[in-house]
């Protein structure tokens, strides 16, 4: 027997779309917030659950700041065995600097997962900075918007089963590294693996971003997609990727590259990860390359020394896409990649990878 699907309300599903619109008439008046916590089972510890990190990203910028216990530490030069007897003290001062940060943006809206109460959300932030002493300022009149709630207005109840944030990261092909589920996040806590739920809360806030870009655009895949998401307001054009050609000694680059610019809402294909598993990797690169609307190029000797770079770039130019250049240090085209790049400009990156980024987001948008 085959399962129904709830469908959405036709009155519910156009309100919801017509927030999503208008989050993104003013990006740069619109964040996403995600953080990390103990354990929210009561069994496994007494009192509320302790933040353990928080991260933050605007909608238009891209621009990420991210609070946590192993950022305080790390400022106070503390060795792992000194964080437990300061965890209290760690914890406070990463939240003051959050509620700083809310005190300092009274008009922006911020969207969110599921933050909605004192066990995991908005409240139960501010609870656990009143237990440890500071003054929290009143959220009452803070503008909200849980994007879980969103999409179920838009898509029904039953749009994809829970844990619905992972779902749909494997249901839409998401990147997941570093990805960790609540419960391995706070194990990872217990047992001082701080650097790891950071990295996790960064990756969970990345996943918001990309999963309110694709309902956005109408292009969100959900257990019900074969059914219109809604017939209110056409779906904006899909969006198709970047494609990252670097040097494989610039990987660590290229992937810096790649958060940036997925943080701002622009995806990004990079090898190899996003070369699917039994993929051959020449035929996925010429596939990627042919789908991107653009090229970014991360040039460096070691990039103007590599054939499979030169090759990506000779095919960019065959298919006729725009090849956007962050020139790495002092490094500028030479060979083969001088003559394909001849008559294209380029952006010095330096020693501020960020600005040449941010430069970059703004042409690719």
């Amino acid at each position: 027997m085959t399962a129904v699907l709830a469908k959405p309300s036709i009155d519910r599903q156009k309100s919801a779309r017509e927030r999503l619109e208008q989050l993104f008439r003013d990006p740069a008046s619109v964040s996403l917030i995600h953080y990390a916590c103990q354990s929210l089972d009561q069994t496994d510890r007494e009192g509320s659950p302790r933040v353990t990190a928080v991260a933050v990203s605007n909608l238009q910028s891209g621009a990420v700041t991210s609070f946590s216990i192993h950022a305080e530490a790390e400022l106070a030069r503390l060795a792992p065995v000194q964080i437990l007897s300061r965890m209290d003290q760690l914890e406070r001062a990463m939240l003051a600097k959050l509620f700083g940060l809310l005190q300092a943006n009274p008009a922006m809206c911020f969207v969110h997962w599921n933050m909605r109460d004192e066990v995991f959300g908005f409240p139960a932030i501010a609870l656990r900075y009143g237990v440890l002493g500071g003054a929290a300022p009143d959220l009452q009149n803070m503008h909200r918007v849980d994007l879980a709630r969103v999409l179920r207005d838009i898509y029904g109840p039953a749009y994809v089963a829970p844990p619905r944030l992972l779902r749909l990261a494997r249901l839409n092909r998401l990147p997941m590294r570093d990805y960790l589920d609540g419960k391995a996040e706070a194990d990872a806590f217990e047992r001082g693996a701080y650097a790891a739920v950071k990295r996790s809360t960064l990756v969970k806030l990345q996943l918001i971003l990309d999963v309110l870009h694709l309902a956005h655009e109408g292009a969100l895949k959900t257990a019900n997609s074969d059914a219109p998401a809604t017939t209110a307001l056409p779906a904006a054009p899909v969006r198709r990727h970047v494609f990252v050609s670097h040097a494989s000694g610039d990987a660590e680059t290229a992937a810096e590259v790649v958060a940036r610019l997925e943080a701002g809402g622009t995806r990004c294909w990079l090898a190899p990860r996003d070369v699917s598993l039994g993929q051959d990797f020449q035929s996925a690169i010429v596939e990627a390359i042919e789908a991107a609307e653009a090229v970014v190029l991360i040039l460096s000797d070691a990039a103007n020394a590599s054939q499979h770079v030169i090759r990506e770039i000779n095919l960019a130019d065959e298919e006729g896409k725009p090849v956007f250049t962050l020139c790495l240090g002092n490094a500028r085209p030479k060979g083969s990649l001088r003559y394909q790049l001849n008559n294209r400009q380029w952006a010095d990156v330096g020693s501020d990878l960020a600005g040449g980024v941010a430069l970059l987001a703004r042409f690719l948008h």
